[in-house]
């Protein structure tokens, strides 16, 4: 049973489980055009989310520029 329950452990810190939700009030036209941007991108919005949460933990703050490939992955369609 041990070995078992190591075993389920060891998954867990590999794929974790997005299970926290983020609720921001922002203007319906800024989020439009956003979705619109990120669709371009082959983005979501919680993708974009995400990769800003990860970038403040990483930095320890938020950084004047946020264009970098998001894990080594660059989008055709969107600007740099």
């Amino acid at each position: 049973m041990d070995r078992f329950l190591k075993f389920q452990e060891n998954v867990a810190t590999l794929w974790r489980v997005k299970n926290a939700v983020v609720r921001a009030r922002i203007d319906s036209e800024l989020k439009a055009n956003a979705v619109r941007v990120l669709a371009a991108c082959g983005l979501e919005p919680s993708d974009a989310i995400r990769m800003f949460l990860q970038q403040v933990v990483a930095h320890q703050g938020i950084r004047s520029t946020f264009a970098a490939p998001y894990e080594g992955r660059r989008w055709p369609n969107c600007r740099y």
